[in-house]
């Protein structure tokens, strides 16, 4: 951005001086102009002179006659003074009314430029990435500290605590939303949806794990509504993850009653009940109806590629035979991952792969426009999180990317 506005200030100023340049020539016009009178009026006095030098010698000859004398000594005499007022320079137009005039518009002109680009233009296409990332990022706290501070004033608006939350989650200020979830109250705990959302915010801010506070918070849920959509949801994604595939069946074949059919999320829950019907035995029992249908693959597929390394200092704390997941998640969207691979640290770096076909039952990867991809050394082997294991993440990404770097650098407390 500083580039362009040194190019615009250069073209400014090559623009003054072309529309100045008369300014300056009228300047030194009249001095140039000056000289050349000064000259001419030393010629023309001379010149007179010796006229009436002429005319004293005939007078004194006795072949001019006085009367005649006088009438042409006092004819030469106006005819000089006339020479010498018509050469006087008067003043040039830049040096008098109009320099006024030419010094406004040399501050109009690129004041009044810059003005209107900012007004009228599009200063932020001049930014970087980075620099308009900032920008956003910049805006969005703006807005939520000032929800924050509308909150402060009228407390008792359990709605808007959780909104606030879900805000400082989207930000990755996990801390001040769990404090935000606190300030709800007594209506958390009377609230299948505010108990849901809580449980799912606890879930991301434990990087899936279920355990302790969230599945109490999804049983709360389910317990004061057994219907309640997203408490079927959470609890069928906490199943699936664990393997309880009965659990699965459980919970998400009420939900999809609930979705509408042949909807994204109908077909997502649907896939998910076909693997866990196909774990339990059952057999691949798809949604038969046309409504339900699955839709077809996209063409080609989209994949994910990067690679997977272990920081040097931590290479003493992960075994050779320890547990790796490498899994995809939307971002920002439910915490059931998209896609997933396993393998151990002993195949460290490892340059990975992720597609639809290595899809968990859910959303496809193809289908989603934000994905960030995680790493994780399970010392307990599991796919549920404890602490002690070794975690990295990727920056944002979408289908498609390649030449993805995760390194696992972070111990999970």
């Amino acid at each position: 951005m500083t580039n362009f506005y040194l190019s615009a200030a250069a073209i400014t100023v090559v623009a003054l001086l072309v529309l100045l340049r008369p300014w300056w020539l009228a300047r030194v016009a009249p001095t140039r102009a000056a000289s050349e009178d000064d000259a001419m009026r030393a010629l023309n006095t001379a010149i007179y002179r010796d006229q009436i030098a002429d005319l004293e010698r005939d007078r004194t000859a006795g072949q001019l006659a006085e009367s005649d004398y006088v009438a042409t000594r006092d004819e030469l005499q106006r005819r000089l003074l006339d020479d010498t007022r018509g050469n006087q320079t008067s003043p040039g137009f830049a040096t008098s009314g109009f320099r006024g005039l030419w010094v406004v518009l040399a501050l109009v002109i690129p004041i009044g430029a810059f003005a209107l680009y900012n007004v009228l233009g599009s200063p932020d296409t001049m930014l970087s990435a980075a620099q308009q990332d900032y920008r956003a990022n910049a805006s969005m706290e703006k807005m939520v500290d000032d929800l924050a501070k509308r909150l402060e004033e009228k407390p008792d608006n359990p709605q808007g605590w959780a909104m606030l939350a879900r805000s400082y989650a989207a930000m990755g200020r996990y801390d001040d939303g769990e404090k935000a979830f606190g300030r709800i109250g007594p209506a958390l705990e009377q609230s299948p949806e505010l108990l849901g959302a809580f449980a799912e915010f606890l879930v991301r801010k434990a990087d899936g794990d279920f355990s302790g506070r969230p599945r109490q918070l999804i049983a709360k849920a389910l317990q004061l509504d057994p219907e309640n959509m997203l408490g079927l949801y959470l609890a069928g994604v906490d199943a699936i993850q664990n393997e309880r595939w009965n659990d699965t069946i459980k919970y998400w074949e009420p939900l999809l009653k609930k979705l509408e059919p042949g909807s994204d999320d109908a077909e997502s829950i649907g896939a998910g009940l076909d693997q866990a019907r196909q774990k339990v035995g059952a057999g691949k029992t798809a949604h038969a109806s046309a409504a339900m249908a699955k839709k077809p693959a996209a063409a080609g597929g989209k994949t994910l590629s990067g690679r997977v390394e272990l920081a040097p200092a931590l290479r003493a704390k992960a075994k050779a035979d320890d547990v790796v997941f490498i899994f995809a998640r939307a971002e920002g969207g439910p915490p059931m991952p998209l896609a997933a691979l396993r393998l151990k640290v002993a195949e460290l770096p490892y340059n990975f792969t992720l597609s639809d076909e290595n899809s968990l039952g859910g959303a496809k990867l193809s289908e989603v426009t934000a994905i960030r991809v995680q790493a994780r050394i399970a010392k307990g082997g599991t796919a549920t999180a404890s602490p002690g294991d070794l975690t990295g993440q990727s920056t944002v990404v979408k289908p498609g990317d390649k030449g993805i770097r995760i390194l696992i650098e972070n111990e999970l407390k």
